[in-house]
């Protein structure tokens, strides 16, 4: 485990850890799932780990992206019905 921390943050330290906690949970959570050992390798861990990261910043790009975007439709008409 501190080996793969090591690799990931080079020469890892206690403020590593305190100031990139939601990246130290995503290898911890890599290597321990459910009280079990899932993963040793170290490679594996950080190429999973870099996945994922890599989803959530196409994942922030798209949210980011919907609701940056300027409209060119122009407001919305409200849809009324004369009888």
């Amino acid at each position: 485990m501190v080996e793969t921390l090591d690799k990931n943050f080079e020469s890892v330290c206690e403020l590593d850890l305190i100031f990139h906690s939601p990246k130290v949970h995503s290898i911890l959570d890599e290597i321990v799932m459910g009280g079990l050992v899932m993963e040793t390798n170290s490679h594996e861990v950080l190429r999973a780990v870099n996945e994922i990261g890599k989803l959530e910043k196409a994942s922030e790009a798209l949210v980011g992206g919907k609701t940056a975007a300027p409209t060119k439709a122009g407001p919305a008409k409200s849809a009324t019905h004369k009888f």
